[in-house]
């Protein structure tokens, strides 16, 4: 080998590094203007997420969902009201039966197949049951 041929050699070598370093930095410059790009449509994504109305599907249905829980908050009131009323009713025949001799102890309705049971926690709270069975139950 001459030393022509060597130093074309080493020519062709640092002509190779140069565009080596060249593409190293077009690919660079193309990954940054790829995150720009996707860095500014993810920032006015978000910002017509903050600003703009897609909130309102989501307010227009907690509304919905807060004025359910209300409605059946209250119809249990009245069920719990209509329970209350009537097992006061039932302490009331219990007391009457008692008071007139008729009965002794708690729960002198309970010969009607329904009677009321006071809470441990408070007399005006009254709870209802019904003794009801099936014609025939228990078996003989």
């Amino acid at each position: 080998m001459t030393p022509e041929q060597l130093a074309t050699q080493r020519e062709l070598i640092a002509f190779a590094e140069l565009r080596v370093e060249a593409a190293q930095r077009t690919t660079a410059r193309m990954r940054e203007d790829e995150r720009a790009s996707l860095a500014a449509t993810s920032k006015a994504v978000a910002e017509e997420l903050l600003t703009g109305d897609s909130m309102s599907d989501i307010a227009t249905a907690a509304k919905t969902a807060a004025d359910a829980v209300a409605s059946l908050a209250a119809l249990v009131n009245a069920r719990n009201a209509a329970i209350t009323e009537i097992g006061s009713v039932l302490a009331d025949i219990d007391n009457d039966l008692v008071a007139n001799a008729d009965a002794k102890g708690a729960w002198a309705s309970k010969r009607y197949g329904v009677w009321a049971i006071g809470t441990p926690l408070s007399f005006r709270e009254r709870a209802v049951r019904i003794d009801w069975r099936p014609a025939g139950w228990p078996p003989s």
